[in-house]
């Protein structure tokens, strides 16, 4: 049987081993925010990219269609002889 002394200590040494895993468990916690909290952002500069990739193909197909409507007018101009 054990001594009410050795009892006592094992109730300390499990409240330590208590406080270490809550402490632990808090660190983990705050980083599992601070990754949501990432994502978000990275979510948001995501959406942002995407906005500027829209913006440049738009671009990209209106140079395009610039570019075929002058040949076709310097092909017309040329074929009249100007």
């Amino acid at each position: 049987m054990k001594s009410s002394v050795e009892i006592s200590q094992q109730i300390a040494d499990k409240e330590r081993e208590l406080k270490e895993a809550l402490n632990t468990k808090y660190i983990i916690e705050t980083e599992k925010l601070n990754i949501s909290k990432d994502i978000i952002v990275l979510y948001g500069k995501k959406k942002e990219i995407e906005l500027i990739l829209l913006k440049s193909d738009h671009n990209c197909r209106e140079i395009g269609i610039d570019i075929k409507l002058l040949t076709k007018e310097f092909w017309s101009t040329k074929n009249e002889g100007l």
